[in-house]
């Protein structure tokens, strides 16, 4: 089972609840798939993930240490988003990027991607395959940044928080804090559904 984007979309490919894989941030031609194997046994799949995940941990683990002592950059978000990238390849995730070319064309950027939400890896993958766009930083909701492990990481790349109380303070605040990072040289990731189901903010 094979999900892609058309070629002139930018997209990250993501399973949604029927686990099935679908498109995002249009706009720039990257496209990317993930193929399911058939006939692996249950002990396998098991196995597979649970060796997954524990990389995972040990991944965001060490870039929340680095982040409490001040040394996360952006180049250890795109390391860290490689690595991680690394570790779903390893359990039988493919990816296919095609199109990132046109973001080198274009000088580097800053740029504003809007990608869809449908899962908690958008975050963590987008950085290894935007990594020629200058910086990023993302808009989250304020809940993100309190988390004890996870928060400071985000807290580290000066994302950009919205409360989700009032749609139209949230927007002013994206708008205006938006334009200075981009002024600053930063691209600003955006994900445009709350809760990754289609509503609101992400």
């Amino acid at each position: 089972e094979e999900c892609k984007a058309g070629p002139q979309s930018t997209s990250y490919v993501g399973p949604d609840r029927s686990g099935r894989w679908s498109k995002g941030l249009p706009g720039s031609g990257i496209r990317a798939a993930r193929t399911h194997k058939t006939g692996t046994s249950m002990f396998r799949i098991i196995l597979a993930s649970t060796a997954f995940y524990a990389r995972a941990l040990v991944q965001i683990g060490y870039a929340s240490f680095k982040a409490g002592r001040g040394r996360l950059d952006n180049a250890e978000l795109v390391n860290g988003s490689h690595a991680l990238r690394r570790s779903l390849e390893s359990v039988g995730v493919r990816f296919e990027v095609a199109g990132a070319e046109a973001l080198r064309q274009r000088g580097g950027g800053p740029y504003v991607f809007v990608a869809n939400h449908v899962s908690a890896l958008e975050t963590q993958i987008l950085p290894s395959i935007l990594q020629d766009s200058a910086p990023c930083t993302f808009v989250v909701k304020s809940s993100l940044v309190t988390y004890p492990i996870f928060g400071r990481v985000l807290r580290a790349f000066n994302p950009i928080v919205v409360g989700r109380e009032d749609p139209r303070a949230d927007l002013l605040q994206v708008i205006e804090q938006g334009s200075d990072r981009l002024r600053d040289g930063i691209s600003v990731i955006i994900f445009p559904q709350a809760h990754r189901d289609g509503c609101c903010w992400g």
